[in-house]
């Protein structure tokens, strides 16, 4: 998705090029006649060296994504495919937490720690205790004797240096420290899924906003640039008007990377992906 949105952003720079060098163009050809002042050409050409340098800026940042593909990858990218649509995400926030709790590795690792532990306890408790064993022995001589014997043992320690008692405080500190390992765990799960869900949701709402911003921006540019060529407006509120719309285009395709890079935080923390 980085690489998708670096690609993107070169691709509005270097239209952002050819739009200026259409209005440098424009704004010559007026200079020529008198219909506009050196000044306006030379805001023209002043923006049109920051186009330029911002493409070399989205060129240098595609060439380390590139890089970072082929160091995760392992070759290097074609013709990157349209992301397919992700699994559905809960909108209601207290649904995919529900999720979390219920699936994520860490906390299921950590309740069957937990689980151990209270085992190793309970084990540890039977420790030293009174300890009964029983046999039964039969023995069989000649077909008019036999024999049968039962013995009963009980044991019970008296001292062992301390052992006993120093692996149950053993057993009990593990069992507590399992404890707040889970709790922690769930906590960790609890932020992490409220900050994803929270940031998946501002993306699928900056998308709109952007498409929205878009279509208005286009509208004003072309009304904007159509002014201008009446005479009503100056270059400059055409150079505006453009950059307007290149910033909502850069806002859309930052949106849409957000959008899918957060739904799989949000899957991750539902304990959902495979």
């Amino acid at each position: 998705m980085d690489l998708r949105q670096a690609q993107a952003d070169l691709e509005l720079a270097k239209s952002n090029i050819k739009v200026i060098k259409e209005q440098l163009r424009a704004a010559r050809n007026r200079f020529e006649v008198g219909a506009v002042t050196r000044t306006v050409v030379s805001q023209t050409e002043a923006r049109l060296a920051l186009a330029a340098s911002n493409a070399e800026l989205q060129e240098a940042i595609l060439t380390g994504k590139s890089a970072s593909y082929f160091a995760i990858v392992g070759k290097k990218h074609g013709v990157l495919s349209v992301p397919p649509k992700h699994p559905k995400i809960p909108d209601i926030f207290t649904h995919a937490e529900k999720l979390a709790l219920e699936n994520h590795p860490r906390i299921l690792a950590a309740k069957l720690q937990l689980k151990v532990a209270e085992h190793n306890l309970k084990a540890s408790r039977s420790i030293g205790g009174l300890r009964i064993t029983g046999s039964v022995t039969s023995k069989t001589g000649s077909t008019i004797s036999s024999s049968t014997g039962a013995a009963i043992q009980a044991t019970i320690p008296f001292y062992d240096a301390g052992n006993l008692r120093s692996k149950k405080r053993e057993a009990v500190s593990d069992k507590k420290i399992s404890k707040l390992a889970l709790d922690n765990a769930i906590l960790a799960t609890k932020s992490k899924i409220q900050g994803y869900h929270s940031s998946w949701l501002a993306a699928v709402a900056a998308i709109k906003a952007s498409k929205a911003q878009i279509e208005a921006s286009k509208i004003a540019f072309e009304g904007i640039r159509e002014e201008s060529n009446l005479g009503s407006r100056t270059t400059l509120d055409v150079l505006d008007a453009e950059q307007e719309l290149l910033s909502a285009k850069s806002n859309l395709v930052s949106a849409l990377r957000d959008e899918q890079v957060q739904a799989y935080n949000v899957l991750s923390e539902m304990g959902q992906l495979t």
